[in-house]
């Protein structure tokens, strides 16, 4: 039976080729393929394993998110901190901020070999009873440059006001490196305080309750905001597939327009980004910044964005990105109109069958899936290699004195050599370690190793 009608060219018939059950096709001989491609696909996924499983035993993602204290050292990593791989925060209460990942916590932090077992109410204790103080003293945490040894009553009370000491010690754990509170340690002492065991004015009793049930207000206020808000996103999610379906049906009509504005405009884009990227890699060359740390993700890009380094790399992907897509505007525009006559008549499937529009949430989330994974594998394959250090602020630190080993800012350096060697000679005796300068983790000198 022959194929009547349907055997007419698109160009002739200027009509859809229509489905006719009976019609072979043009290729009579034809070989599978998709078991080839099922072979090939099934060992990219192995080697991809393999990839996240080296990575995972060979690296170390605790390294890469080891806690940075108010001085942007690296806990556990830099130098004179080797010992202290714990991060303890003055005034955790203040963290609670939405915009605290951002900005920062206004709160004084310091490395400490372990946190807190216990809660101490420091402050509170030294102005009842200064007598006190030397049973105090051995659990006080402070900055570097305070001598908790040397110290009087007077002067830690003055100390905690300037926030150089610890006010008060709250019973934490370790989560990622960082002493969080221990909340049911921490209900015992807000117990004590209701029942009045602990003799505190009312002005410190108010404080210390805001600043212990802060973190149980906060769950409950993110569930109640999320229950009191779900029909509104219920709403909004209807309302995103509606236009999405509204979106879908009018691009049988302007879905040439559409693509190739969007194609050009996003030319315009990526030429406007490269530009960008050039004058800052001209203004970043010429005025280099120094090396810092930074314990927010604001200063954190910053940090990133001000090395000229970063600048070129993103020109460069940028350019080949363009070249790449101009060529292919270029030399495959017959096969974008394909595409264009595809996706009109797939607007027009869409109307046929409308659960269509939902299907897209399972791919989006097998999606999330696979990038999820793919940055905790770059996460361990960063984290591959022997560690890099360098001298930072030793321009700043005019009493460093590193008896002429290490005597440039930005030098390659040893943690454990840097405090050996490393003296503030406006010390007594030049005893205490340099106040500004030290020996930062920078990385690793290497991410790309060998599988071996």
């Amino acid at each position: 039976m022959g194929c009547g009608d349907s055997c007419m060219s698109p160009k002739d018939s200027r009509e859809p080729i229509r489905y006719d059950p009976d019609f072979n096709g043009p290729v009579h001989n034809r070989s599978c393929t998709d078991i080839l491609w099922l072979i090939v696909f099934i060992l990219f996924l192995g080697a991809w394993g393999y990839v996240g499983y080296y990575s995972a035993t060979r690296g170390s993602v605790e390294k890469l998110l080891a806690p940075i204290d108010s001085r942007g050292r690296r806990c556990g990593l830099d130098s004179g901190l080797e010992d202290k791989k714990y991060l303890m925060f003055f005034n955790i209460a203040k963290c609670l901020s939405p915009g605290t990942p951002i900005t920062g916590c206004p709160t004084t932090q310091v490395c400490v070999e372990n946190c807190p077992k216990t809660t101490t109410l420091i402050a509170k204790e030294l102005a009842q009873n200064p007598n006190n103080f030397e049973s105090l003293r051995a659990s006080m945490v402070c900055v570097d440059e305070v001598n908790t040894q040397s110290m009087s009553s007077s002067q830690a009370l003055q100390y905690m006001q300037e926030e150089k000491c610890a006010g008060f010690l709250l019973a934490s754990q370790p989560v990622l490196g960082r002493c969080f509170v221990d909340v049911s340690s921490t209900m015992e002492v807000l117990n004590d305080i209701m029942n009045g065991t602990l003799q505190l004015e009312e002005g410190q009793v108010l404080e210390k309750l805001t600043n212990l049930i802060k973190f149980d207000q906060l769950s409950s206020q993110i569930v109640q905001d999320l229950v009191q808000s779900r029909w509104y996103m219920a709403g909004a999610l209807v309302a995103v597939v509606i236009l999405c379906f509204i979106y879908i049906l009018l691009l049988r009509w302007v879905v040439g327009p559409v693509v190739w504005l969007s194609i050009a405009g996003f030319l315009a884009l990526l030429g406007f980004a490269m530009y960008l990227c050039y004058k800052n890699f001209e203004y970043y060359k010429a005025n280099p910044v120094g090396l810092y740390q930074t314990t927010n993700l604001k200063g954190y890009a910053q940090s990133i964005f001000a090395k000229y380094e970063t600048w070129l790399v993103l020109l460069i992907a940028l350019a080949i990105i363009f070249v790449i897509l101009l060529l292919v505007v270029i030399f495959l525009r017959s096969r974008i109109t394909i595409a264009i006559a595809l996706i009109r008549e797939g607007s027009k499937a869409v109307t046929a069958i409308k659960t269509t529009v939902l299907f897209p949430i399972f791919p989006w989330i097998l999606q999330c899936g696979v990038i999820a994974y793919g940055v905790l594998v770059l996460m361990f394959l960063m984290s591959i290699g022997d560690s890099a250090f360098r001298v930072v602020n030793f321009k700043n630190d005019t009493t460093c004195d590193c008896a002429g080993i290490y005597t440039e800012e930005g030098q390659e350096c040893n943690p454990a050599k840097f405090v050996s060697s490393c003296r503030d000679t406006a010390s007594v005796g030049g005893a205490l370690p340099c106040s500004l300068a030290s020996c930062h983790f920078t990385g690793w000198s290497t991410c790309w190793v060998s599988f071996g």
